[in-house]
C-alpha cells in the first residue's frame, strides 16, 4: 500500500534557516506538514546501543513537532510529525523561528544506533 503522505521529509538546515538575518518575510506556498512513521525490524545479531528519547515541543505561534519512538520485541518504530501554524514568517521574527527550526531539526536528525552482539 502506499504511503499516504509520500516520501518520508527530513527536516534539514537549507535555504529556510540559511541567512543570519532576513530583511523579507519568509512566505510558504503551502501549510507545511511532514509526518513519517517508519518500522524496522533489528536482525538477531545486533543489540540496540541509543535510541533518541521521546520529545514534544509546541510554540504557539511557530507550530508543533513531536518525535515517538517504541519498541516492541524486535522492531522499532519512529513517528516524527511536524506541522508549522503559520503560513507567513514575518522577518522580524525571524531569529524566532530559526531557533525553533532548529530545535526540531537537531533532534530529527538523531540516529538510532545498532552494534553487533
Amino acid at each position: 500500500m502506499a504511503d499516504p503522505y509520500g516520501p518520508a521529509e527530513a527536516l534539514k538546515d537549507g535555504t529556510i534557516i540559511a541567512a543570519n538575518h532576513r530583511k523579507t518575510d519568509i512566505e510558504f506556498n503551502t501549510r507545511q506538514m511532514m509526518v513519517a512513521d517508519v518500522t524496522f525490524r533489528v536482525p538477531e545479531s545486533a543489540a540496540i546501543e541509543f535510541i533518541p528519547e521521546n520529545f514534544f515541543m509546541i510554540h504557539e505561534k511557530l507550530g508543533t513537532y513531536r518525535y515517538r519512538v517504541s519498541r516492541a520485541r524486535n522492531t522499532i518504530t519512529v513517528h516524527r510529525s511536524f506541522y508549522p501554524t503559520v503560513k507567513r514568517v514575518a522577518a522580524k521574527d525571524y531569529d524566532e523561528f530559526k531557533k525553533f527550526w532548529k530545535k526540531c531539526m537537531d533532534h530529527d536528525s538523531q540516529n538510532i544506533l545498532l552494534r553487533k552482539k
